[in-house]
């Protein structure tokens, strides 16, 4: 078998593994209830919900003043907390790809949610031990598109950035991998903001094809 030119695939977590549109709009939602405001459509947080928490509540509720994003944030994060993981769905075959991906490939998560969510999240879909490495908000004090974070998983395996690759949903994704000088794969059923799809070095919207998509490549 000839060396794969790929070794490293490093994925997003909101959007590109995990569905997590609808629960964020029923917490924000309930939230903005509770302030008088109006209710808001989903996809209307879907390009926020990229950005991190604090510019996720500060749009969606309009807020100017630090204390009170940070208040409101860490109300989200206590009711989000208090869901299973599971009440945002894994998109359709994530489980099974990444068994199989983690037999050819170091497969890493990058994230700038916090980590006791994403942790929490992860092992209730008992998905936790399919990564080599995970990199959340709390790892370091970069957020993306500064491509640290992702940076800190290809050099964890001694590997050149030409022979890893970002999977995400949305342009802070891309932004971020072209800031590291690595390869984009866009994961097409997201929360798209506007990628341009011929931008990138792979497109897919089927977990069960990602395997031979990312062969293709290598």
């Amino acid at each position: 078998i000839e060396e794969l030119m790929l070794k490293v695939i490093v994925f997003d977590l909101d959007g590109t593994i995990l569905d997590s549109a609808p629960l964020i709009q029923n917490i924000l939602n309930t939230m903005r209830q509770e302030h008088g405001y109006t209710l808001l459509q989903k996809e209307t947080y879907m390009p926020w919900m990229s950005l991190g928490g604090m510019k996720l509540v500060e749009n969606s509720f309009e807020l100017k003043d630090k204390t009170q994003i940070k208040d409101t944030l860490d109300d989200f994060r206590k009711r989000y907390n208090l869901y299973n993981g599971t009440a945002s769905p894994l998109y359709n075959g994530v489980s099974k790809s990444l068994q199989t991906l983690k037999q050819f490939f170091k497969v890493c998560l990058c994230t700038n949610k916090p980590k006791i969510l994403v942790n929490k999240i992860l092992s209730d879909h008992f998905i936790l031990d399919s990564f080599d490495m995970i990199v959340t908000g709390n790892d370091d004090k970069t957020d993306k598109p500064n491509p640290q974070k992702f940076l800190s998983c290809v050099e964890k395996f001694n590997c050149n950035v030409d022979e890893s690759m970002f999977i995400g949903d949305a342009i802070l994704d891309y932004t971020t991998a072209k800031n590291a000088n690595a390869k984009f794969g866009l994961h097409s059923n997201g929360y798209n903001d506007g990628v341009d799809v011929n931008k990138c070095d792979m497109v897919f919207n089927n977990y069960d094809d990602l395997y031979n998509k990312l062969n293709e490549i290598s």
